[in-house]
């Protein structure tokens, strides 16, 4: 979302003082604000005060409405569309250009479906400048067209499922590629231990990144990443051992429920990062282990084929990558040591158990597993020249139920020789089936995690009063309401947008949080008119004297669609609060 000025819809969610506002002639009653001290781990379930179930509230414009977008296409029943990144090279292993949308054709569990969208993305930047964000205006858009092309990579080196010994040449290898990437690489750094810790976000910096990764410590850590020693006595592994110990984390421990839950956290926080971009999102996982896989056939079922009542781990985790369209590149790495010790012991250890889950992972995501390979750069290398051209595909399902079982895809492309490269089908997954309290997680994750979410990208201008000694900021928030999927159901079009606004200490403790559900139930001329002109909500907040950071959450509530904002509180504190 560009700075453009945006028509607006008024929403207005008062804390303090209801009459008068345009919510308060809806609802007889306000909504009040919810504030509890919370604990680090997660704000606990809360229960907003239900609206009233008639009359719904009136939406009107704020000003007069703004011409129809062109890009408005009429309202559907079914929303649910399928994305399809493709990349088609010759039988020289170079990208094919200048295809169109007549070259291709797509099949759904080999019925033939009607593309529905089309569009081009390569890995350079468009030329158009961004605009500047005014003063006191934040957003959680990666930077718009000018910094970030529509083909972006995330390398995840995984600390909490490798092994000491296979880390240090992972890294040392990791170093090498990134001072060779490329001015039209855009790669960001991320590493996973006891949770997910960005080191770079993105950028094409090559200094930059591979200073990230030596700047990185890991609180007790210090090495030389160029060091080619990779045997057990190495330095470096046994500060890796130690500081592993010290958190309480056991190499030669099975994937604990521990391990899963943070590694499935990692990738829905990745997930949500780059959902709100365009075009092909690469993710390269370089890991000892993988214990999140997507090899079943409906993760809406257990293994006796009964319905889940909520949506597991893995389901959401599914859900969270294959919504972003992120096309994931396991590299094992075990096999990126190049002076492994040959003893029995050691042999035994280097099983082919990771194997399985990683090529079913980069199948059904789109990407390309590697492994028994020394070189890492080149599998860095591979992947990413898989994002120098990708045409993305979109389509409306016919006849799918809804079920949550496997569709396989297959793209077929008119041109001779060529080779194409997309995921093998997707997930006809229902309505999002989370549990309250898992969305309340969800929101827990995007307020504690180092990334900002982006499949809902929000925009908030901030200003700010004192009166007497407490601070209070007043926020602007604005939407575009074509990001959210609403749904037609008797005779109306429904959605489901909640809020959460959480300060956090510097720390990063959660010292408050104040929740809002707000259920919206129009006509279509409403709908439509509010498709035109864009969603905008004013909410006052007091803010606590020890508040560092406030975190914006909206979410999708019936679809889990996330955005988030992270805003530093120390410009509007008075100066000894500071």
């Amino acid at each position: 979302m560009t700075s453009r000025s945006i028509a607006v819809l008024i929403i207005t969610l008062c804390v303090a003082t209801c009459p008068g506002s345009q919510l308060a002639a809806a609802y007889p009653k306000c909504i009040t604000e919810q504030e509890q001290d919370q604990k680090p781990v997660a704000p606990p379930a809360q229960t907003p005060e239900p609206p009233p179930a008639s009359p719904p509230p009136a939406v009107t414009p704020s000003r007069p409405p703004a011409a129809q977008d062109s890009h408005i296409g009429p309202l559907r029943v079914e929303t649910r569309m399928v994305q399809v990144s493709v990349s088609v090279r010759d039988k020289h292993g170079k990208p094919i250009p200048g295809l169109t949308k007549d070259d291709f054709a797509i099949s759904d569990d080999k019925k033939p479906q009607p593309i529905s969208t089309f569009s081009v993305h390569t890995n350079q930047p468009t030329p158009d400048a961004a605009d500047p964000l005014p003063p006191d205006t934040y957003t959680n858009d990666l930077g718009g067209p000018a910094t970030v092309p529509s083909s972006v990579t995330v390398i995840l080196l995984d600390a909490l499922n490798t092994t000491f010994f296979d880390q240090a040449r992972a890294r040392s290898q990791i170093v090498k590629y990134l001072r060779t990437i490329q001015p039209t690489d855009r790669v960001a750094l991320y590493m996973l231990r006891d949770r997910l810790i960005v080191l770079h976000d993105f950028t094409s910096d090559a200094s930059g990144l591979v200073q990230a990764l030596k700047d990185y410590k890991g609180g007790k850590l210090s090495t030389d990443l160029d060091t080619p020693e990779t045997n057990p006595g190495n330095q470096w592994n046994i500060q890796m051992a130690l500081a592993e110990k010290d958190a309480g984390i056991d190499e030669s421990q099975a994937v604990t429920p521990a391990r899963l839950s943070i590694t499935t956290e990692a990738l829905r926080l990745i997930a949500d990062h780059v959902g709100g971009l365009p075009g092909r999102k690469s993710l390269i996982w370089v890991a000892g282990d993988f214990p999140f896989s997507i090899e079943s056939n409906n993760l809406e079922r257990t293994a006796d084929w009964q319905q889940t009542q909520f949506a597991s781990q893995f389901e959401l985790t599914a859900r969270a990558l294959l919504g972003a369209n992120i096309a994931i590149y396991p590299v094992d790495a075990r096999g990126l040591i190049g002076s492994a010790p040959q003893n029995s012991e050691f042999v035994q250890a280097f099983d082919t158990t990771p194997l399985a889950p990683m090529k079913t992972l980069a199948a059904r995501t789109g990407g390309r597993a590697f492994y028994s390979t020394n070189d890492v750069m080149t599998s860095i290398r591979e992947a990413i020249s898989d994002s120098q051209l990708t045409y993305e595909l979109g389509f409306y399902p016919s006849d799918v139920k809804w079920d949550g079982s496997f569709h396989t895809i297959h793209v077929k492309v008119k041109a001779p020789g060529a080779q194409v490269q997309a995921r093998e089908g997707y997930f006809a997954f229902g309505e999002a089936r989370e549990a309250p309290e898992t969305r309340m997680a969800l929101m827990s994750e995007a307020a504690k995690g180092p990334l900002q979410a982006t499949e809902l990208t929000v925009r908030a201008h901030i200003s700010s009063t004192r009166p007497g000694d407490e601070t209070k900021l007043t926020l602007a928030i604005a939407l575009d309401a074509r990001q959210f999927d609403f749904e037609e159901k008797n005779a109306a079009w429904n959605e489901l947008i909640e809020f959460a606004f959480i300060q956090l200490d510097e720390t990063g403790k959660i010292i408050r949080t104040s929740r809002r559900e707000f259920p919206l139930s129009l006509d279509a001329d409403t709908l439509q008119q509010l498709m035109a002109q864009g969603l905008s909500l004013e909410q006052d907040l007091p803010i606590l004297p020890n508040a560092a950071q406030l975190r914006v959450i909206v979410l999708d509530g019936g679809h889990g669609k996330l955005g988030s904002l992270q805003i530093p509180l120390a410009p509007y504190l008075p100066p000894n609060k500071k």
